[in-house]
């Protein structure tokens, strides 16, 4: 599910976002505030983290960490972003077989890495890929936990700390975490006590 099928499709999804990045150089306004933000983590300024963004965010604390490599914010902070563009494509081709056969989810993903909305915010400085990823690697996780009849409780590890990064992502995230512990503590066939606890142990 995880390999061969997906190399084609992460090779045009690099070319595309690379071409793209290439003739769009510049940095878009947030990316300032992330990047100032960032520059504090790394040089230890704890009075003026606060100051770029109202709250730490974890695309400032990424930028922080790849800077250290590259000695290039702006570069740093693409490189993120095109890291979880390209990234998302594998939960989320492993999502859509849960529901559909391989070619229809071939497609979905097709069509998710040549939009050209999706190209063209695969390597701004944003939180959105970041969030992409950890929503649809949340929904993978909790998916494929609904669909087995035995699943592994390691599927609601990867679901609620997938969630709680995605809620830290963007103002919106927490929502997903809502709804699935509502169902998993509303539905009767989950409401185990061992599942709400291997939810809950990172949720909480």
């Amino acid at each position: 599910m995880w390999g061969c099928p997906l190399t084609p499709l992460l090779l045009l999804a690099t070319v595309l976002r690379i071409i793209s990045l290439s003739r769009e150089p510049l940095i878009n306004p947030d990316g300032i505030a992330y990047i100032l933000q960032a520059k504090a983590f790394y040089l230890q300024q704890a009075d003026q983290i606060l100051t770029a963004y109202p709250y730490p965010t974890n695309l400032s604390l990424m930028i922080a960490g790849i800077y250290h490599f590259l000695g290039d914010w702006i570069l740093a902070g693409q490189l993120i972003s095109l890291f979880f563009s390209l990234l998302t494509i594998i939960p989320l081709y492993s999502l859509s077989r849960i529901f559909w056969s391989r070619w229809i989810s071939f497609s979905i993903v097709t069509l998710y890495e040549v939009s050209p909305v999706f190209v063209e915010l695969s390597h701004g400085i944003i939180r959105g890929p970041q969030f992409w990823f950890f929503l649809v690697l949340g929904l993978w996780g909790f998916c494929r936990f609904l669909d087995l009849k035995e699943p592994p409780r390691y599927y609601l590890l990867i679901t609620s700390f997938a969630f709680i990064m995605a809620a830290w992502s963007r103002i919106e995230g927490p929502l997903p975490l809502l709804l699935a512990t509502c169902w998993l503590l509303i539905f009767s066939h989950y409401r185990k006590s061992r599942c709400r606890v291997t939810f809950f142990c990172l949720s909480a």
